[in-house]
């Protein structure tokens, strides 16, 4: 836990980017927010969300594996699980748990989005550069994608998605 609350800038950054591409977006976080494993587990059991993403660093490896395998144990479908962030971009088979587990490895924005787009109209994932994913048991990695040249394009973080005064930096 940080000394102080911090809003994660790369999860709302992508969660911009998903309302941009015109996607409905969810944001919770669930240890800021003082949760237990309990309260995850009742949310996933009543929730209904098309998808489930979590910025994994090497810090939160585990915490974020033991969260998805919970989300298969109490999902009966099979709701994508994608992973980002540093620590599946370079070890992207050590997150990719069955079938419907993504990677997106590189500047997530443009592939997340795509990916996103690309699971909801039913097109192959192979075409989608910068993801890994397990279609038959056999893990997959995408080309790499092209970093973005223009910053400028990504829209500011989706800091409407938080409590603002729950983060202060003294």
């Amino acid at each position: 836990r940080a000394v102080y609350p911090m809003p994660n800038i790369f999860e709302l950054s992508m969660a911009a980017v998903l309302e941009k591409a015109g996607h409905e977006v969810v944001y919770r976080n669930f240890p800021s927010d003082g949760l237990t494993i309990k309260d995850f587990e009742e949310f996933i059991k009543t929730d209904d969300s098309g998808l489930y993403a979590f910025y994994t660093v090497n810090l939160t490896r585990k915490t974020d594996q033991m969260a998805n395998r919970r989300i298969r144990e109490l999902r009966t479908d099979d709701v994508p699980l994608v992973f980002y962030g540093p620590s599946p971009a370079y070890n992207p088979d050590e997150f990719l748990l069955d079938h419907a587990s993504y990677v997106v490895r590189g500047e997530p924005e443009a592939t997340f989005a795509e990916l996103v787009s690309f699971l909801e109209e039913g097109k192959p994932i192979e075409d989608v550069a910068g993801v890994s994913f397990k279609p038959n048991g056999q893990a997959k990695h995408g080309s790499e994608r092209a970093l973005i040249k223009d910053l400028d394009t990504l829209p500011f973080p989706a800091r409407h998605l938080i409590d603002p005064y729950k983060y202060f930096n003294p």
